[in-house]
């Protein structure tokens, strides 16, 4: 007997925000960005507005800005 094939979604996800100074892209799932979850967990549950404020570094120009938001 043949076993069926299993039919098993894979999630590849970035969530990306553009510097304000310098305007390149970083990924905030790579480089500590996204330690316990602070930016991953909100888009997994709708909770978008949690990551209002939050302040990060560019790993490009290290200017400090917040993130006003998220969307799709």
């Amino acid at each position: 007997m043949v076993e069926a094939k299993k039919n098993i979604i894979e999630v590849y996800y970035e969530i990306n925000v553009d510097c304000p100074s310098c305007k390149k892209t970083m990924d905030l799932t790579e480089n500590n960005f996204d330690d316990d979850g602070v930016f991953s967990k909100p888009l997994f549950t709708n909770r978008w507005d949690e990551v209002k404020g939050i302040k990060i570094e560019c790993i490009h120009c290290d200017n400090e800005f917040k993130i006003d938001g998220m969307e799709y």
